[in-house]
């Protein structure tokens, strides 16, 4: 009488044959999540470009109001001047020497505020372009 010796193995298979649409409701979600950050990255660099283009025109139009403001002053100056001799000789009065005056004030007003525009458009176009500002 032989001993016989016997090997069992056991494997176990698991295979869902329903997962009530979880996998599908999965990839779903992933797709439209994947959708969703494509747009928000188009639109981030969207508003970039807008940014950039305004702080570009920006800066335009402060040089051209500078141009203007300086041909301004220079035509204040003028007038003041003969303003002031005019009043000099008795033929005019104060009061066109001071409105005058007020022209070229005004005229040297514009031109900071234009100076001031041009710096902040420099400002916002490196902001714009993600250049570090301040250190």
């Amino acid at each position: 009488q032989r001993v016989r010796f016997n090997t069992v193995g056991v494997a176990q298979l698991s295979l869902p044959i329903y997962d009530g649409g979880l996998n599908k409701k999965k990839k779903t979600e992933a797709a439209a999540s994947y959708r969703a950050a494509q747009a928000k990255t188009q639109d981030t660099q969207e508003q970039i470009r807008a940014d950039v283009r305004q702080a570009a025109n920006n800066m335009e139009f402060s040089q051209a109001r500078y141009r203007n403001a300086q041909q301004q002053i220079a035509q204040a100056s003028d007038a003041l001047n003969r303003a002031q001799g005019r009043y000099r000789y008795g033929v005019g009065q104060n009061l066109d020497v001071l409105d005058a005056e007020t022209q070229l004030s005004q005229a040297r007003l514009a031109r900071a505020q234009a100076m001031y525009n041009y710096t902040l458009g420099q400002y916002q176009l490196r902001r714009a372009t993600g250049e570090q500002i301040w250190q």
